[in-house]
C-alpha cells in the first residue's frame, strides 16, 4: 500500500468514524426495509437530502420547528452524498439541531440501487419526501417541503385517515 493510499484509507476512516459518532447510519439497500419495520404502525416522515440543496435545508428547518413542537414526530433523514462527505453531513444535521433525528447516509453503493429501494419512480431530484402513514402507505413528492405540508400531513396521520 502506498503512502497515498495510505493516507486517503486513514481520511476516509476519519470522516466515517465522525459520521458513526453523530449517529448517521449506513444507508445500504435494505435500510428502508430496517426503517419501515422501526417505525411499524407509526406515522413517518421520511426526507431525502444533499449538503448543496438549498431547499433540502429550508425543509429540513421546519421539520426541527415541528419536531420541536411535537416531540413524538417520526423523522427520519436520508442524506445522499458521497461518504467522504459524512463530516460536512454531520456539521450541517448539528447545526440545524438535527443530530438526535434517525440520520442516515448512503453508503458507497450505486445510488440508483439505493434510490429504488426506497422508490423506483424516484429518480435522483431534491427535496425529496415521503410521508408514511400508520398503515404503511407511502406517498412521496419532490419539491419544497412547506409548513403546510406538514400541517395537512399531522391533520391526517392525527385522524388515522391515508395520507393521498
Amino acid at each position: 500500500m502506498t503512502m497515498t493510499t495510505r493516507a486517503l484509507t486513514w481520511i476516509l476512516g476519519l470522516a466515517l468514524a465522525n459520521a458513526a459518532s453523530a449517529g448517521l447510519q449506513p444507508f445500504d439497500a435494505d435500510a428502508f426495509d430496517t426503517i419501515r419495520a422501526r417505525y411499524a404502525a407509526e406515522p413517518v416522515l421520511l426526507l431525502l437530502w444533499s449538503l448543496d440543496c438549498h431547499h433540502c435545508k429550508d425543509g429540513m428547518a421546519r421539520a426541527a420547528e415541528h419536531l420541536t413542537e411535537q416531540p413524538d414526530l417520526n423523522l427520519v433523514l436520508v442524506n445522499v452524498d458521497a461518504s467522504e462527505d459524512a463530516q460536512a453531513v454531520a456539521h450541517t444535521l448539528q447545526g440545524l439541531g438535527l443530530a438526535d433525528a434517525d440520520n442516515w447516509h448512503f453508503v458507497d453503493a450505486p445510488a440508483a440501487r439505493l434510490r429504488a429501494s426506497i422508490d423506483p419512480q424516484w429518480y435522483g431530484e431534491l427535496p425529496r419526501s415521503y410521508l408514511i402513514d400508520g398503515s404503511g402507505h407511502l406517498e412521496g413528492f419532490s419539491g419544497r417541503l412547506t409548513s403546510d405540508h406538514l400541517d395537512a400531513w399531522r391533520r391526517q396521520t392525527d385522524g388515522d385517515a391515508a395520507p393521498r
